[in-house]
């Protein structure tokens, strides 16, 4: 779990939460690191890779590798930052993270970067020109193929989503401009031909929605019957077993705290992980990784603890073999950019 203001002085922390106990520790001591961290990806043991919008210099943004042994988070530019306002980050090969930037393109549209973890050196892949207008979430599923979410490229400032080449940098429209949804955020492609979108505004009432996407085609579906959406302000979303994705919302505990939810792929039902009571403040990104349960048994994922029932709606974790660890990104509602 990231947290933007956990450390002293209102700065960033982040924890481990063991999926048996529920107990979550600062990996810092409580010393902390950064200021507003956003995404993170751990894509080895090990490593995580966290983005963070507001600890370069000049208030640009940065990107830090963490020790989940030693809790060290440490810039991977010297304190420099790269960018404007990077959010969304995948790491789909050793060596490398792609990263969406919200603001960091001409005229200030959105832009990507590679980035290198060995060195740190984050360079654009469109030489700074940018694509679309705020790309957020993205997922690189395959070699040579990263898909992004943009929270306003599409028909009447909707949303889009693009596919992007990282060989040539190319950014296509999935929908051909038309877009879709309403502020979709977090994207996550665990199957061939098939993404999962989290969507913060295309409920009733402009509550969030999430989206089965198709690869080929383009085509977004709403995954609540009728479109009747779920939570408050869904950002991040992750799929790690066939049949279930987690989605992190930042707006739909008690008293506007957080909460976050575990969604059926088949019924598109999402069910509260805390039954609505909520955690934190504002989480917007999580990684799930899975291990060995404890005990024998299925084992399902409720509120990061182990409990001998499923809640409804909520796939069975027990094929995957239980679930592990959980990382969290979370930041202060106040400090969210604007889609």
């Amino acid at each position: 779990m990231v947290d933007a203001d956990a450390g002293p002085g209102g700065i960033g922390d982040w924890f481990r939460c063991d999926t048996s106990t529920g107990v979550c520790t600062s990996l810092t001591g409580g010393a902390g690191f950064g200021l507003h961290p956003f995404s993170i990806d751990c894509p080895s043991s090990g490593n995580c890779f966290i983005t963070d919008t507001d600890a370069g210099l000049g208030g640009i943004g940065d990107w830090f590798r963490c020790d989940t042994s030693t809790g060290v988070c440490t810039s991977l530019t010297g304190g420099v930052g790269f960018g404007k306002e990077p959010i969304g980050i995948d790491c789909p090969s050793s060596g490398t993270c792609f990263i969406a930037d919200t603001d960091a393109g001409l005229g200030g549209i959105g832009d990507w970067f590679r980035c290198d973890t060995s060195t740190g050196v984050c360079a654009s892949l469109t030489g700074g020109a940018g694509f679309g207008v705020n790309p957020a979430g993205i997922d690189c599923p395959s070699s040579g193929t990263c898909f992004i979410a943009d929270t306003d490229a599409g028909l009447s400032a909707g949303g889009d989503w693009f596919r992007c080449d990282t060989s040539t940098s190319a950014c296509a429209s999935l929908t051909a401009d038309v877009g879709f949804g309403n502020t979709p955020w977090g994207i996550d492609c665990p199957s061939s031909g098939t993404c999962f979108v989290a969507d913060r505004g295309a409920g009733p009432g402009n509550i969030g929605e999430w989206f089965r996407c198709d690869t080929s085609t383009g085509a977004c579906a709403s995954l609540t019957a009728g479109g009747v959406g779920f939570g408050a302000d869904p950002y991040g979303i992750d799929c790690p077993s066939s049949g279930t994705c987690f989605v992190a919302d930042a707006n739909a505990g008690l008293g506007g705290i957080g909460d976050w939810f575990g969604c059926n792929t088949s019924t598109g039902v999402c069910a509260s992980l805390t039954g609505g009571m909520g955690f934190g403040v504002g989480p917007v990104d999580l990684d799930v990784k899975f291990a060995a349960p404890a005990v024998g048994g299925e084992v399902y994922a409720v509120n990061m603890l182990a409990v001998a029932a499923p809640i409804v709606g909520l796939v069975s974790l027990a094929a995957a073999g239980g679930l592990g660890l959980l990382w969290f990104a979370r930041r202060r509602r106040s400090q969210r950019p604007s889609p």
